[in-house]
């Protein structure tokens, strides 16, 4: 069966539906991508966590019967992004799809047989959507989260509520690892209620398009609805409670006091500059010597170790105080800031030293505890 269409809306349903960062060896599903062909249509479905996926493209059915097969997501869309052709054939055989550019074929393994009882789970039918309007999706929120927030995420499911984003319309965005002492803040949130998000949907929410539409399906079920001139786009996407047992409490009363806490004189620093400083500093890091100590006096506020003493602000420091970093974290944390203009302060609690507070002109917060 061959069924012929255009490359690029292939190549674009395939950036929306395989995102690397979603796929993992420890959930075999994301791995795959599932085609399907009713009549003069083609449906590509994927799958990762939390997270369902449908594009559905127009082409030519040159036989006018149906296919389907499962084949591995990336060697398929790194195929097709790799063709110069404007059209593409896919001929459905028994064991494989031939990839037809041109006047070349390429060969793409089944993963399983036509007779083997195995699909991805599908979203709700946008028939079944009816009145669960909720509004567009704030593809901006979403953007900024990924490019800003993401890398403050907990890596370790020690404590499972750290490997999500803390979303809430109203209240702004939270990420953080409490292992690492690492916390970020944007006063912008998005989606009704507050929500655990895990980053696949971020992932996936901040490539769609601005005209977007999103529907509530239930307290934690939501489906967000892409059309443009070459295909449509349907993804689901489940979130969690915070505060379920199977996931943990995260704790953002506590964070929200760490992170808006202005009690303390805010020092201006150019983020350029310290950004430059803390490379430097990277180039005298070994594994024995991988800290650097974040020092505030009269004098100003100094990034010092036995290699190191660059000043960041000479202006004297309302408290004096030492904060013991690891360098790489501290590079992570500034690299992340988005305005070159930066404010920074020391969070102090029951007259202790805690951590630093970074911030931007837009509220953007990163907050990175000391070590030691």
């Amino acid at each position: 069966m061959k069924f012929s269409l255009n490359v690029k809306p292939l190549k674009d349903a395939m950036d929306l539906g395989i995102i690397s960062g979603n796929i993992s060896k420890f959930f075999e599903k994301s791995t795959v991508v599932e085609l399907s062909v009713t009549g003069s249509e083609l449906q590509l479905n994927t799958q990762a966590t939390s997270l369902l996926s449908e594009a559905t493209i127009k082409g030519n059915n040159e036989d006018g019967g149906d296919a389907y097969a499962i084949v591995d997501c990336m060697l398929f869309k790194s195929l097709i992004g790799s063709l110069d052709s404007n059209t593409v054939t896919l001929d459905f055989q028994d064991t494989s799809v031939v990839v037809k550019s041109g006047k070349s074929k390429f060969n793409v393994p089944k993963l399983l047989t036509d007779e083997d009882d195995v699909s991805l789970d599908k979203p709700v039918s946008v028939n079944d959507l009816g009145n669960k309007f909720c509004g567009q999706l704030d593809v901006n929120v979403w953007k900024y989260i990924k490019d800003h927030q993401l890398y403050a995420l907990a890596s370790s499911m020690v404590y499972k509520v750290y490997t999500k984003v803390w979303v809430d319309k109203e209240q702004g965005v939270l990420t953080g690892d409490s292992e690492n002492s690492m916390f970020t803040y944007y006063p912008k949130g998005d989606l009704q209620g507050t929500n655990l998000v895990s980053s696949t949907i971020v992932n996936l929410l901040s490539s769609l398009e601005e005209t977007t539409k999103l529907y509530s399906v239930d307290t934690t079920t939501y489906v967000a609805c892409m059309s443009v001139d070459s295909f449509d786009f349907r993804a689901q996407f489940t979130v969690d409670v915070d505060g379920d047992s199977r996931i943990g409490d995260y704790g953002s009363d506590m964070i929200f006091n760490m992170v808006l806490d202005d009690s303390q004189s805010e020092v201006p620093v150019s983020k350029d500059n310290m950004y430059a400083d803390i490379k430097r500093a990277s180039l005298f890091s070994s594994a024995f010597n991988p800290t650097i100590t974040l020092k505030a006096d009269d004098n100003g506020v100094y990034l010092v170790n036995d290699n190191v003493n660059c000043c960041l602000n000479s202006d004297s420091s309302d408290i004096d105080y030492e904060l013991v970093f690891n360098v790489s974290e501290l590079d992570t944390v500034v690299s992340h800031m988005d305005l070159s203009d930066l404010s920074m302060s020391p969070v102090v609690k029951e007259g202790e030293v805690l951590a630093i507070r970074f911030k931007s002109d837009n509220g953007f917060v990163a907050l990175i505890g000391g070590i030691g």
